[in-house]
């Protein structure tokens, strides 16, 4: 059974600062195998920001919480990224996607920006986000 409080607001979302982050991948070449067949791939993972500071570690998260925030990718262009049919059923299931030489996208993503009231905190705050990626 559910408190008064709780069935009051099951229907409401909380206000959290959320900063859309959109981020340019491209395949140049330089994963060290020749460049006609060098394909490159990023698997399934979460989006963090490093905002470390010398005194205590921190990390803002991707957020997941809400349908609304779900992580896109799209073609320079904005069109939505479609997994070329040429590519195995298992890389579909497992990565976001596969670029070939000079091809690129963009991941947009919504970190939930604890401590940030507006996007220039989060600028000065924030130091680096680190993305898998694999050469094949």
């Amino acid at each position: 059974s559910r408190s008064y409080l709780e069935e009051e607001w099951a229907d409401e979302y909380c206000k959290q600062p959320i900063v859309e982050l959109r981020i340019v991948v491209q395949n140049t070449g330089n994963t060290g195998r020749s460049s006609s067949t060098s394909m490159v791939s990023v698997p399934e993972q979460l989006v963090s920001v490093d905002a470390s500071t010398r005194r205590r570690g921190e990390e803002l998260m991707e957020l997941q919480s809400d349908a609304r925030f779900v992580k896109k990718i799209a073609n320079l262009d904005g069109t939505p990224y479609v997994y070329p049919a040429s590519r195995v059923l298992e890389d579909i299931e497992s990565n976001l996607f596969q670029l070939r030489l000079f091809e690129s996208v963009v991941i947009q993503t919504h970190i939930h920006a604890r401590g940030c009231s507006t996007t220039t905190k989060f600028r000065k705050k924030s130091k680096f986000t680190k993305l898998l990626l694999c050469g094949g």
